[in-house]
């Protein structure tokens, strides 16, 4: 392996000498490492984008067999180069061994699952819908749609994931495998540990006989490389894994481009954890070790750590507590990644712990050494909390924030103050987890990538189809689960869906869609079939209309999946932002807004996925009558409020 430069990686050239320097840093003995890095300039920058648009559309043509070979041989080239990739990032992060090993394995992974899909195909989601003139009660065209590359591609890296978020990790990888080119923005603090893996991307790319400019790679130590690359007129989405204002700083950049483009980030999460009484008294000890070592892995530099714990304060929460705090002060310290975020973390924690109300649990001894991180567990009231926003940011390190309650209705407020979450987890008994439908909803809404609930024997009755929010019914045990699919199965629900979709082409009275639903288990889509189909009705009933959108109601008796969805298309219904059966487009804030309002450039859309929900479901099951209400996701909210102004 070759001597490191230093510079970025133009295509299959080097970056220029003139930028600003620094070096990496050595995480582990606390000091510089030799080697001198150079920032990109603005001409890197401008030449490594006028590269990636030169490849669009050669990458645009390639086959899915040809981009997968590809994939393969550069997953290949990654595990020859095991040994020093682990070897320099160890040196850089301070990341164990296994840890660095376990990354790579996942990156090498990551490259060989999109190549698998490539070889499928079937990731394109290619649609020939044939023209129905004869349907009712409009005639259907015909429609041919598949996914295509956007374009130029910017990855930026992330600090605490020196592989699976970096050079050649998931964004990469993802966007390389839809045809895009890539230019990544290295993150500063492990420069070595990218220089050599962004020089085996760009031998795998020669290799493969790809345009030059399929990867770039561009090296910076403050934000004016990752501007100049947001900016660039030739890019077309952004990923980016990092902080709250790192990501919204993108976001911005993108949202005031002429034609604003995507970001697709993964910032800042508190991932809030509510403690149930029952819980506590019942496995107290169990909960609070399990949650002592999620606090404290990796020093607590991972996107999930729980940094948020919700109490009723009880005295089976006290003895909780006191539980917690033991496993907090025997944990021992840690080397964080960087200067700069053990910094952040030992001066957020010094302004939190001198603060008034705030009460530290724990506090272990530390070294002395330089770098070093102490988990350390605080708790605060739930009025101090719910008046302080400092408190709701995160804090990237071993360190969890009690929150004490008064009762569940202040620890539903507390929730109602969170913005979105990666995880949220609900510790309660089987009882409690059951009975508190609210929390659980509200967990929910908060959007996090994974909720966590307590059942003994979680099995789900009732769900919404993918990319369809609202209501889950989950039962407690499996004799419940039989008698509630037995109500399910004889028609006693009935279900109330609620969507936006465009008033064109749609009917404006209510109506009833009676066509069989069939499932392709292969290409998990649902088709309309009169031979193999299963019997299926939807009731739309149309809202009021607001500009060239309209709030609709559908009911039906026993939801097949994608029933929905699939009956509007065939009624020439066309969802906000559906993708699978047909493209809608989204609402956008030109579509609530009053002419004239906006300037050129401003317009943006309000939500990213489909507004489908299950609002209502109703029923009896053993005798008793049942209702359960989803709340709006906050987008579909937010879409709804503005439509409704009558713009």
């Amino acid at each position: 392996m070759s001597a490191l430069t230093g510079l970025s990686y133009l295509g299959f050239s080097r970056g220029r000498v003139g930028g600003r320097t620094w070096k990496a840093f050595d995480s582990a003995l606390w000091n510089d490492i030799p080697e001198v890095f150079h920032s990109a300039t603005a001409a890197d920058v401008a030449t490594a984008m006028k590269l990636a648009a030169q490849a669009t559309p050669v990458l645009a043509a390639l086959s899915g067999k040809a981009k997968a070979a590809f994939l393969r041989d550069l997953a290949t080239r990654i595990e020859a180069a095991t040994p020093a990739l682990a070897a320099r990032a160890q040196q850089e992060t301070s990341l164990p061994e296994a840890r660095c090993l376990g990354e790579i394995g996942r990156t090498m992974g990551q490259l060989r699952l999109f190549a698998d899909l490539l070889e499928k195909g079937d990731w394109t989601d290619a649609r020939l819908e044939l023209a129905n003139p004869d349907r009712k009660p409009l005639p259907k065209p015909d429609h041919r749609s598949m996914c295509r590359p956007l374009g130029p591609v910017a990855v930026f890296c992330a600090s605490n994931f020196p592989f699976a978020y970096s050079v050649a990790g998931g964004d990469t990888a993802s966007a390389l495998a839809a045809g895009n080119p890539v230019v990544v923005m290295a993150h500063h603090a492990h420069p070595g540990t990218a220089e050599i893996m962004g020089g085996l991307v760009v031998d795998a790319v020669r290799a493969a006989g790809l345009p030059e400019g399929t990867f770039s790679m561009l090296m910076g130590d403050g934000k004016d490389v990752g501007q100049l690359l947001a900016q660039h007129p030739a890019l077309r989405a952004i990923g980016f894994t990092g902080s709250r204002t790192g990501g919204r700083a993108l976001m911005d950049i993108a949202a005031e481009r002429e034609v604003p483009i995507p970001v697709y980030a993964e910032m800042s999460s508190l991932n809030p954890v509510v403690l149930l009484e029952g819980a506590l008294a019942s496995r107290g000890e169990t909960i609070a070790t399990g949650l002592a070592a999620s606090c404290t892995l990796g020093v607590g530099q991972f996107c999930t750590q729980p940094g948020l714990l919700l109490m009723v304060k009880t005295p089976a929460a006290e003895a909780f507590v006191g539980q917690l705090a033991a496993h907090f002060r025997n944990a021992p310290e840690g080397v964080m990644l960087t200067p700069a975020i053990q910094k952040a973390y030992v001066t957020v924690l010094a302004a939190r712990e001198t603060r008034g109300g705030i009460q530290s649990f724990s506090h272990g001894k530390g070294s002395g050494k330089p770098g070093r991180a102490l988990p350390t567990l605080l708790a605060v009231g739930a009025k101090t909390f719910l008046s302080d926003r400092k408190l709701q940011a995160e804090l990237f390190g071993p360190s969890s924030l009690i929150v004490w309650c008064d009762d569940l209705a202040q620890l539903s407020k507390v929730l109602e103050s969170l913005e979105g979450n990666l995880t949220a987890t609900l510790h309660g008994t089987d009882e409690e987890v059951i009975a508190h439908v609210a929390l659980r909803a509200q967990l929910e809404a908060g959007k996090p990538e994974m909720v966590r609930l307590g059942l003994a024997e979680p099995a789900a009755v009732f769900g919404p189809e993918p990319e369809t929010a609202g209501i889950v019914i989950l039962a407690d045990r499996a004799t419940a689960m039989a008698g509630w699919r037995e109500a399910l199965g004889s028609g006693a629900f009935r279900f109330e869906y609620e969507f936006v979709a465009r008033t064109e082409d749609a009917p404006e009275d209510a109506g009833l869609c009676d066509l069989p639903v069939g499932m392709d288990d292969s290409q998990e889509r649902a088709f309309v079939s009169h031979r193999n189909g299963k019997h299926a009705q939807t009731r739309f009933e149309p809202g009021r209309a607001c500009g060239r959108w309209r709030v609709w109601a559908a009911h039906t008796p026993f939801p097949r999946r994608d029933q929905v969805r699939i009956h509007a298309a065939e009624c020439g219904i066309r969802i906000a932002g559906e993708l699978k059966y047909g493209r809608s487009g989204r609402v956008t804030l030109t579509d609530t807004t009053p002419k004239g309002r906006l300037n050129k450039g401003e317009d943006k859309p309000l939500h990213r996925g489909l507004l489908l929900r299950v609002a209502r479901v109703t029923g009896k099951v053993a005798g008793q009558t049942f209702e359960i209400v989803a709340p709006r996701p906050d987008d579909f909210a937010t879409v709804v409020k503005r439509l409704s102004k009558g713009i």
